[in-house]
């Protein structure tokens, strides 16, 4: 009977186990000799937790679809968009900005992801052993990458990781990528308040077999909540492209642009595209006007500065202001409430103790009959 109360009080008080770990580690008896104590209380709370889990499944789905949602946006600064990738397969390209995304706000950490972690992210699914390959190729590329940034006064170049490892088992059933960003290359995935982003969900990105279609892709991206859509002319698109110098205007139109307008149709809104001719003989292709029903911008701020906690904070004060206070019906049915669970607490306690004893006193009865009590005080 006292170890059953003492469990209950153990139940009700955790703060006893916390500030008093003697109580259980220079008493292994209560556990031994009531094991069944144990199991009731666990039964109890694992029925109470799966009520919780089953009346808020919706709820619980959601946070759940919502953690793997934010593991795949793909965030980045614009210049990313100008790293020429000609000679990229779709699968490489995948891979890269797999690892762009897992790499987002990790500063200069090194990085270390698993072969599933992987293939989740960039959405794998073939053999491992093309894996392999699809990496190795991946990592040769990436060590000879080079940001290349260009103003009217200045000329920067510098390799975008500082290191790429790849291990694996024989039988390929692991692998591991372990990466770091050069700090130097730390404000392209990190600093979100300074300059302009890319940003998209990475399964639309992985989604897109042609190569030039990922291009574009992402290029659009950039500008997506712009009203006006993109215009290109024909030497940028071919740079951003990557179009070899072969490719005539004609046929940039026929096989890149009409196919990529095509392809991208699921992810932006009504589409469309216009071939701008020069009124010149023959009319050649000088422009590529690109348009859409522009995405909305979100209402919450992708990073905290001090407008935004200004406002923050007089919206609090709002909301203070505009705050009911409950109704006196309400008051006393919550007071009716916690009346009725204090009462059962007593209860259960009178069960347990002798009449006209507190728990302290039950507490120090105990302790005279037991040493490993006595340091207790309630």
């Amino acid at each position: 009977m006292k170890f059953q109360y003492l469990f209950f009080i153990i139940i009700t008080n955790p703060s006893l186990i916390i500030t008093n770990p003697s109580l259980i580690i220079t008493n292994p008896s209560l556990i031994i000799t009531n094991p069944s104590l144990i199991i009731t209380k666990l039964k109890f709370v694992t029925m109470i937790f799966c009520s919780i889990i089953i009346t808020n499944f919706n709820f619980v789905i959601a946070i759940v679809e919502d953690v793997m949602k934010n593991s795949k946006i793909t965030q980045y600064k614009n210049e990313v968009n100008t790293i020429p990738m000609r000679e990229w397969t779709s699968d490489e390209m995948d891979l890269f900005f797999a690892i762009l995304t897992r790499m987002k706000d990790e500063n200069t950490k090194e990085v270390v992801m698993d072969r599933q972690e992987l293939a989740f992210l960039s959405n794998y699914k073939r053999h491992f052993n093309e894996f392999k390959t699809a990496v190795s190729n991946l990592s040769k590329k990436i060590m000879n990458l080079y940001y290349i940034e260009k103003t009217s006064n200045s000329y920067l170049q510098m390799p975008l990781f500082t290191y790429f490892k790849l291990n694996w088992k024989d039988d390929l059933s692991d692998m591991a990528l372990t990466i770091k960003v050069n700090p130097e290359f730390e404000y392209i995935l990190n600093k979100w308040n300074e300059g302009n982003w890319t940003k998209f969900m990475l399964d639309e990105f992985t989604s897109i077999r042609s190569t030039y279609s990922k291009t574009l892709f992402r290029l659009l991206k950039q500008w997506k909540f712009n009203k006006n859509g993109k215009t290109f002319e024909i030497d940028e698109f071919r740079k951003f492209m990557c179009i070899p110098d072969s490719y005539s205007v004609g046929l940039i139109h026929e096989r890149i642009v009409k196919k990529s307008v095509k392809d991208l149709q699921p992810y932006f809104k009504d589409l469309q595209y216009e071939a701008i001719t020069e009124n010149t003989k023959g009319k050649p292709i000088t422009k590529f006007k690109f348009w859409w029903i522009p995405e909305e911008r979100q209402q919450a701020p992708e990073f905290v500065d001090e407008k935004y906690i200004e406002k923050t904070n007089k919206q609090r004060v709002k909301n203070k202001t505009n705050h009911r206070e409950p109704d006196d019906q309400t008051k006393e049915y919550i007071k009716k409430r916690k009346e009725e669970y204090y009462q059962s607490i007593i209860d259960e306690r009178d069960n347990i103790i002798p009449e006209n004893m507190s728990i302290s006193d039950y507490m120090n009865e105990l302790s005279k009959n037991n040493d490993h009590f006595k340091s207790i005080k309630l």
